[in-house]
């Protein structure tokens, strides 16, 4: 599969996850549903059996004691308290190995946007940052305000101690956060030594780095890396600080140069030798330009644009890549310098470029334009303005970026003579922007290279768009309204803004009690307005058009349904309703119609005993089912029990009391391990086969310091795992286990994973081939993976061709590419280990 067709598949399941999920209101089930499920928190919890055991699975309210090596705190962690000024709180308790408390031990809340449906809906909670030490008992009281839409860490780093660090999807206001006892053991330390295939130190600058796995609910790639401190006489590098558990130690050198990272054991207090090898071609004496473009697209320089000239002044031939860059294999030592001279852009020099590294050298377009900015009624001249550009076509063999406008002037006095630059020369759309003024748009045909253009900008008074939004009813309507310039589709539910990439918009508000709305400082004309009822439910206004003096516009949305109603749970028991949207097709987006029986979250109500009840408003015309979850975290692909399937119409109010009480369900306790030891930090998806053998109810889990997990409230039905290995230091592997679990109703089934690891090395091409930009991937065999579970992980093939990493036993497939062509190498079959640990594969 190409890296271009995997990236459209996941644009797809992004559009369809932003077209139908929505998180935020209250939900329930239908009374005497089949297949309920248990709560969490409970005090009566629901009890699962298997033949040989039985196991309480309900969610108790009390944490357990932890170890440095295992702090348990985790979503299911989260209780409901009763903090009278809405904030949340978290707590615990930081005590030694022989259970003396740490005082003044130094941890930090760290939280950030979720994603971007829950920004939509709540806002963009910026960057919190929240430090605090413990108190003299050792104890953690962190009291502080949660935002909606944020996700959060908690990294709590005890001088001399190994840290623990912990992350939660989100926390609510009024809730208490107990990390229970945690307890922590003496650092770990690791001493690094760093040696080339010569047996000496390589050429170059490198940095050596650990990566401890998280020990609570983040994912590995997640983890922050620690770098190690340089003894230039010992010739290692220092890490300490570290706690008990797997380690991930790598190296980066210049450019590409890279120790693919390793795994090792550390223990409480140990100081640990690790030797890294690095096996690659030394590339400390290479030099990389690559150039950047400040537009809107990505176009190609000409191939002979740039020019190179070396340390003794000579001219050196530099054949620009398709990646806009440049390379020169073992330069020699002294200052070199780059020329750009292609008429699209400014000629621009760089100097002095030194081998061994990288450098990126910004390129700017060739035309000028030369404003002269008027008020339309006094006919004085402006000297303030902020100045965008838009290209309305592409240039050929252009691709667009993420955003569709250039900035060529932020703001402030213009530069002297009221020149300003920087601008590709092809027609464009310029449009101006001063205080206390409409905006100007003109439009600029056929702009040449080189060419300083003048341009004359009336800038007259604001206009104010003002309107009513309302029901069919006439009742008014609660909903964020955003303005965007004519287009010929519509962003429904931002979906399209995103994929297709619509113009910024020209302003957004919210509607007041009686749904009014003004957007201030445009200039009359024809504009597409949104309206979002809620990110589950928009409607597009294409062609509203307003002028200075109109009467407001009035503005009816579609009808929207909803489901309301109570549901019974069991005592002191609260966990997660969700509504799931069932989509059979989609009529907005061509392309995705032929996915058939996508299924995505959508909203989700914190559901508990005292109250039951749950409102669920702004939904489509749609089939939709009820489900209830003890999984705290629905944003990525929680898990739960049916409890009823609801076909709605437009504008349906559908009222529905639902029976909790005696909810029944499976759970699979697994067991992972890796040569033979616990299978700590790795990742378990697991996914049910529905009937039509698509994947259904995906959830995963990482693996404690022992190789298990318990997965609790699974619908029964054929549950089919594979585990991931995923780290942010280059080394991944995904493996697929093809013998499924059976979960029935009631019981716990066991899956026990023993996977072993290989390493070895793969020679792609010669040096007759063109490696450059080359894509890889090593991921499962197909037959062993029904459910398409693993992952493929693609990686740039390095310059010389040799992959050298760790990869699980058996059959594996390899595939080759270039982005956007098809593969040159698809799916080949390969047994790892290569037999006599190295195998060569030849290009086509």
């Amino acid at each position: 599969m190409s890296n271009r067709l995997l990236a459209v598949l996941v644009l797809l399941v992004v559009v369809v996850a932003v077209l139908f999920e929505y998180s935020g209101t209250d939900v329930e089930a239908p009374h005497g549903s089949p297949g309920s499920a248990p709560t969490e928190n409970s005090s009566a919890p629901i009890t699962l059996t298997r033949p040989d055991a039985t196991r309480e699975l309900g969610r108790s309210a009390v944490v357990e004691e932890s170890t440095g090596e295992r702090p348990i705190a985790s979503d299911s962690a989260i209780e409901q308290a009763n903090l009278p000024d809405g904030r949340a709180r978290i707590v615990g308790l930081v005590v030694d190995q022989s259970g003396d408390p740490i005082p003044g031990a130094a941890f930090m809340l760290h939280g950030w946007g979720a994603n971007s449906r829950r920004k939509v809906e709540f806002g963009d909670p910026g960057t919190i940052d929240l430090p605090g030490t413990t108190t003299d008992a050792g104890r953690i009281d962190l009291p502080f305000e949660p935002h909606p839409a944020a996700q959060y860490t908690f990294d709590l780093e005890p001088q001399d101690f190994g840290r623990a660090s912990w992350r939660w999807s989100e926390i609510d206001a009024g809730q208490v956060v107990d990390l229970g006892t945690v307890v922590l053991r003496a650092e770990g330390r690791l001493e690094v030594r760093l040696r080339g295939p010569d047996g000496k130190a390589p050429s170059g600058i490198w940095n050596v780095y650990a990566v401890p796995h998280p020990t609570m609910g983040a994912s590995p790639g997640a983890a922050s890396r620690d770098y190690a401190d340089w003894d230039p006489a010992g010739e290692r590098w220092s890490i300490r600080g570290l706690p008990p558990g797997p380690i991930e130690v790598g190296a980066d050198g210049p450019l590409d140069s890279r120790v693919r990272a390793i795994r090792v054991p550390l223990a409480a207090g140990e100081t640990r030798e690790v030797e890294l090898v690095f096996e690659g071609r030394d590339q400390s004496s290479d030099l990389r330009v690559s150039f950047l473009m400040n537009l809107p697209f990505t176009t190609q320089l000409a191939a002979d644009a740039v020019t190179l000239w070396s340390p003794s002044g000579q001219r050196i031939p530099a054949q620009v890549r398709s990646s806009n860059s440049i390379e020169i294999a073992e330069a020699v030592s002294g200052e070199y310098r780059v020329e750009v001279d292609d008429p699209r852009f400014e000629r621009v020099e760089r100097r002095p470029l030194i081998r061994g590294r990288s450098y990126g050298v910004r390129l700017r377009g060739s035309v000028g334009l030369a404003l002269d900015l008027i008020d339309e009624v006094s006919g004085a001249a402006l000297e303030e303005a902020r100045v965008e550009v838009t290209y309305p076509e592409l240039p050929d063999g252009a691709e667009r970026r993420s955003t569709s406008v250039q900035v060529i002037h932020e703001g402030g006095p213009l530069p002297e003579g009221g020149v300003v630059g920087g601008i590709y020369p092809t027609t464009a759309r310029l449009r101006v922007v001063a205080d206390g003024y409409a905006p100007s748009e003109v439009v600029l045909e056929e702009l040449r290279p080189g060419e300083v253009r003048a341009v004359r900008c009336e800038l007259g008074q604001p206009f104010t768009l003002r309107g009513r939004l309302t029901w069919p009813d006439g009742r008014p309507v609660d909903a964020d309204v955003t303005l965007f310039p004519p287009t010929e589709f519509s962003p429904l539910d931002r979906a399209h803004h995103q994929v297709f990439m619509m113009p910024d918009h020209l302003g957004t508000t919210h509607t007041d009690a009686d749904g009014r709305f003004e957007l201030p400082n445009l200039s009359p004309g024809t504009f597409g307005l949104q309206a979002d009822a809620s990110v589950f439910f928009s409607t597009w206004f294409p062609s509203v058009a307003a002028d200075r003096g109109a009467e407001p516009v009035q503005l009816v949305m579609e009808s929207a349904a909803s489901i309301v109603g109570h549901i019974d749970l069991p005592a002191d028991s609260a966990g997660r309703l969700l509504v799931q949207a069932v989509v059979s097709e989609i009529s907005t987006i061509a392309p995705l119609a032929s996915l058939a029986r996508l299924r995505y979250w959508g909203p989700h109500q914190r559901v508990t005993s005292q109250d039951g009840r749950f409102d669920f408003a702004g939904l489509r015309a749609g089939t939709y089912r009820l489900l209830y979850a003890v999984d705290e975290d629905p944003d990525f692909g929680a898990t739960g029990l049916e409890l009823a399937t609801v076909e709605l119409a437009a504008g349906e109010r559908r009222k529905l009391d639902l029976d909790g009480t005696s909810l029944v369900s499976g759970a699979i306790h697994a067991l992972v391990t890796v040569d033979g030891a616990p299978g700590t930090g790795l990742v378990l998806k697991l996914a049910r086969r529905g009937d039509d053998g698509s994947a259904m109810d995906r959830v995963e889990a990482d693996l404690g310091p022992d190789g298990e997990a318990l997965l609790e409230l699974l619908p029964s039905g054929e549950w089919f795992a594979s585990i991931e290995w995923r780290s942010n230091s280059f080394q991944h592997w995904s493996a697929a286990w093809p013998t499924p679990a059976i979960v029935a109703d009631g019981q716990v089934a066991e899956l026990h994973i023993d996977l072993e690891v290989a390493s070895g090395a793969l020679q792609v091409g010669d040096a007759e081939d063109d490696r450059a930009e080359l894509l890889y991937s090593l991921h499962p065999d197909p037959a062993s993976d029904p459910l398409r579970l693993g992952r493929y992980f693609h990686q740039f093939l390095p310059a010389d061709g040799r992959i050298v990493c760790e990869q699980i036993r058996g059959e594996l497939r390899l595939s080759v590419f270039r982005d956007g062509e098809p593969p040159l190498i698809n799916d080949l079959p390969i047994a790892w280990p290569p037999a006599g640990g190295e195998l060569s594969v030849e290009i086509p």
